[in-house]
């Protein structure tokens, strides 16, 4: 049953905003003042702290830019307090950003709430120096390569001084070694390396590792504490952390306003599925992390058919499980009657038939493209694009090279290692030629999917190989979806190319989070 439109009852400029939110995902001042019946300029007094004038996209679309309150008092608080300094000190009007958005500031946080150790990406290498100097008696030049996560120093600085080995090291792992296994996130492994039969074997010394480690941990202990003495070393560092880390205000989205219309008056909607909705609409790429039963098919379904209503998005593939496929489409069918959907089932996605469903998918207008993990990865992406992909990625390795310091062999040989990997998947990829409809052919704008967890092994450099559960080299079902999210993003739909959902976001190490962030 689907329930006619209505028209709004306006009787206050809140409850115009509300209908804008709804007509046009934005602040739409004249419409809002027409809505009322009123000048623009009493619109937006009358509205007063809900919305907030944008100095940045403002000054980007050289026209006025109005956006909500929750969408204003939240990010990046610091740097918009500093573009609205800048905005105030040559225009009055942005005065009020600036006391709103001083009053949404983070308190900062002391020194003693903050904690240092070494190998934390924030702190400056020569802050690491002054240490090695000061507390181990070593002078040696360090080198942070942030892009690689990769420290390194002069171990060799070290082997001369006798404290090396007894106080901050043992015989067999001095101190330069162990500043280093700090900085890199490593433990110490000491190896009795001997020959049998002809055959050279390793076998782990237990004693010697344990004494190592203990080394290890003093070394780490002593940095945490000699850190915050100095005062002006601690004034540095806390206003360091404060700007990088301590800078976001999380945006509470409200969806109170959706009346979601074409939906099925049947299905009724709950608070938190309104508020993810509108926060698809409003802001774009999300992750839907609900738990299982909370009705994230029906709220993708929503989002789906609200941002194609509202024109943010053409034409949105669905991926889901294979054993999802039927239940997908039969909810969103449910909750849309009238939607013209695809589905990929057995019937008209196997090998004989696939050209066929992809030329529908492309020459037809279609709400929602449905398909599934396994077929999806029939669909390519433009070669091409990926080898740029990759090439930029060589490129950008091939610059890193250049900047960092030749004594630092540690990260150059990283890095070249990488490169070379990425040599590799570049020669694979000019064999390939695209025989089938690419994924810019059918015309998709935005990719769905569901159970992302699937994808969670997209590869990345790290020290932790030998950690349970970090996989570096990930797998090819991560970055066939990575590919396909860039090229969206890049070439189609800017800031919304995916949206992915699961009961299970997390489900093995922090090394997904990381995934995570790089797909959103």
């Amino acid at each position: 049953m689907l329930h006619p439109d209505t028209t709004p009852l306006i009787e206050t400029a809140e409850d115009a905003l509300a209908v804008t939110l709804h007509e046009t995902g934005a602040v739409d001042l004249d419409r809002i003042a027409e809505l009322l019946g009123r000048s623009r300029e009493t619109a937006i007094a009358e509205l007063g702290e809900r919305i907030y004038l944008d100095p940045e996209a403002t000054v980007a679309r050289d026209r006025d830019v109005w956006v909500t309150a929750d969408a204003y008092l939240s990010g990046k608080i610091r740097d918009k307090l500093t573009a609205a300094n800048a905005a105030a000190s040559l225009n009055e009007r942005y005065r009020r950003n600036v006391a709103a958005l001083e009053k949404t500031l983070p308190e900062d946080l002391k020194p003693s709430e903050i904690t240092a150790r070494l190998g934390a990406p924030w702190i400056p290498a020569d802050v690491v120096a002054a240490f090695s100097e000061g507390v181990l008696g070593v002078t040696t030049p360090v080198y942070h390569t942030v892009e690689i996560a990769s420290w390194s120093i002069n171990v060799h600085a070290f082997a001369p001084v006798a404290t090396s080995s007894t106080d901050w090291g043992t015989s067999r792992r001095h101190a330069g070694e162990l500043l280093m296994d700090a900085l890199n996130a490593s433990l110490p492994q000491i190896y009795d390396v001997f020959t049998e039969n002809g055959v050279e074997k390793r076998v782990l010394n237990a004693a010697d590792t344990e004494a190592a480690k203990d080394k290890l941990a003093r070394i780490k202990a002593a940095f945490e504490t000699w850190v915050w003495k100095d005062v002006e070393r601690a004034d540095r560092l806390a206003r360091i952390y404060n700007d990088r880390f301590n800078n976001l205000v999380p945006r509470h989205f409200d969806g109170s306003h959706l009346t979601i219309p074409g939906a099925s008056s049947v299905i009724s909607f709950y608070a938190h599925q309104k508020r993810v909705i509108w926060r698809i609409v409003a802001s774009g790429a999300t992750y839907v992390a609900h738990a299982v039963g909370a009705g994230k098919t029906f709220s993708l379904a929503a989002a789906i058919m609200e941002q194609k209503r509202l024109g943010l998005i053409t034409k949105a593939m669905m991926v889901v499980p294979g054993h999802c496929l039927a239940q997908a489409s039969r909810e969103f069918l449910q909750l849309y009657p009238t939607a013209r959907i695809l589905v990929a089932d057995e019937t008209n996605f196997v090998k004989d038939k696939r050209q066929r469903f992809l030329a529908r998918a492309a020459t037809a207008q279609w709400d929602c493209i449905i398909i599934t993990h396994s077929a999806f990865k029939f669909i390519p992406c433009p070669a091409e694009f990926e080898r740029g992909l990759i090439t930029q990625q060589m490129q950008s390795y091939s610059d890193l090279l250049e900047r960092i310091d030749g004594a630092d062999r540690v990260s150059r040989k990283r890095i070249e290692r990488m490169k070379e990997g990425l040599e590799e998947d570049l020669e694979r990829l000019k064999s390939r030629k695209d025989d089938m409809l690419t994924i810019a052919e059918i015309g998709v704008d935005q990719l769905i999917v569901d159970e992302a967890q699937e994808f969670r092994k997209l590869s990345f450099p790290t020290n932790q190989t030998t950690l349970k559960g970090v996989d570096p080299d990930g797998s090819q079902r991560a970055w066939d979806l990575y590919v396909k999210t860039r090229y969206i993003d890049a070439t189609r739909n800017p800031g919304r190319a995916l949206i992915a959902a699961s009961g299970t976001p997390i489900t093995n190490s922090l090394a997904e989070l990381f995934t995570l962030q790089r797909f959103i």
